[in-house]
């Protein structure tokens, strides 16, 4: 599995339904383009997917309860980018260059602070 795997701390809407909080969020780059799905976590049944507007080839991702949106690192470009994507619609908000390679990472929000903490296979730093 390449992609995220979130408990949603909040409520959301992914593709224009409701996901309520403590629902799996799984992001993942098994599709062309990428898709975030939500499922129910006691019974596994699929509550809502959206399918993104561009292929990330996602190797990390994300909710941001705060902004609302998702948050999806690419290992595919050079430099390596973490991506915004509005959960509605699949589009991309905005993107940020990253001053490392993430390869197959991972990525965590503070809970406190909201700053992202992205970990990667490439690097001591």
């Amino acid at each position: 599995f390449s992609g995220g795997l979130q408990v949603l701390p909040a409520a959301l809407s992914l593709g224009g339904t409701s996901v309520p909080a403590g629902s799996l969020l799984l992001i993942g780059a098994q599709t062309n383009p990428d898709r975030a799905v939500a499922v129910d976590p006691e019974t596994g049944a699929l509550l809502a997917s959206r399918t993104f507007a561009n292929d990330y080839a996602t190797t990390l991702g994300l909710f941001d309860p705060v902004s609302g949106h998702l948050f999806v690192g690419s290992s595919n470009r050079n430099p390596d980018r973490l991506y915004e994507i509005d959960p509605a619609t699949g589009a991309e908000l905005a993107a940020l260059d990253l001053p490392f390679d993430i390869s197959d990472g991972g990525i965590a929000l503070h809970p406190e602070t909201g700053h992202f903490w992205i970990g990667t296979t490439q690097s001591r730093d």
